[in-house]
C-alpha cells in the first residue's frame, strides 16, 4: 500500500525520501526532499480519524504547479459507513516532456489500515536506509 524509504539525512533540517504508493490497478514512487517532521501532523490525524468529526486528512508536499519540483497529496477520506476508506494518491514528478509523470489512483482501505499507517508514521525516525511500511488489511475486488 504505502511504503516510505529515506535515502539521505543531509542534516537536521532536510531528509530525502521515496514514497511509494501502490493499489491493485496502479503504483507509482516520488522522491522527496523535505523536514524530518514531514509526515507528523498527517499521522496525528489519522490516528484518531474518522472519530475526531474530520471528513477528510490530507498530506500535502509542494504544489500542484510549476513552481515546484515535484506535488505529492495523500488524500483520505471515508468512503462508507461500513468503515470503507478512500485515499486518492497524486504523485507528479514535474519532469521536462520525455521524464514527467503524474498519476492519480484510489486505494481502497478501512479504519484500522489507517490507523495503523498514523501510528507507524509517528513512531518512524528518518535514518538512511530506514523504511516505513504499511500494507493494506483490505482486499481490494
Amino acid at each position: 500500500m504505502i511504503e516510505i524509504t529515506t535515502f539521505e539525512y543531509d542534516n537536521e533540517y532536510e531528509v530525502r525520501l521515496k514514497i511509494h504508493a501502490n493499489s491493485v490497478d496502479c503504483s507509482s514512487s516520488l522522491t522527496i526532499y523535505c523536514e524530518p517532521l514531514v509526515f507528523k501532523e498527517f499521522a496525528e490525524k489519522l490516528v484518531d480519524f474518522p472519530f475526531e468529526n474530520r471528513e477528510n486528512v490530507v498530506f500535502e508536499y509542494g504544489e500542484d504547479d510549476n513552481k515546484w519540483a515535484y506535488y505529492c497529496k495523500l488524500e483520505v477520506s471515508v468512503l462508507n459507513s461500513s468503515g470503507g476508506i478512500l485515499i486518492i494518491v497524486i504523485m507528479d514528478n514535474k519532469g521536462v516532456s520525455d521524464e514527467h509523470y503524474r498519476c492519480k489512483f484510489p486505494i481502497h482501505t478501512n479504519i484500522s489500515t489507517i490507523a495503523e499507517l498514523g501510528k507507524k508514521l509517528l513512531m518512524w525516525t528518518p535514518f538512511p536506509g530506514e523504511v516505513c511500511t504499511i500494507e493494506n488489511r483490505f482486499k481490494e475486488n
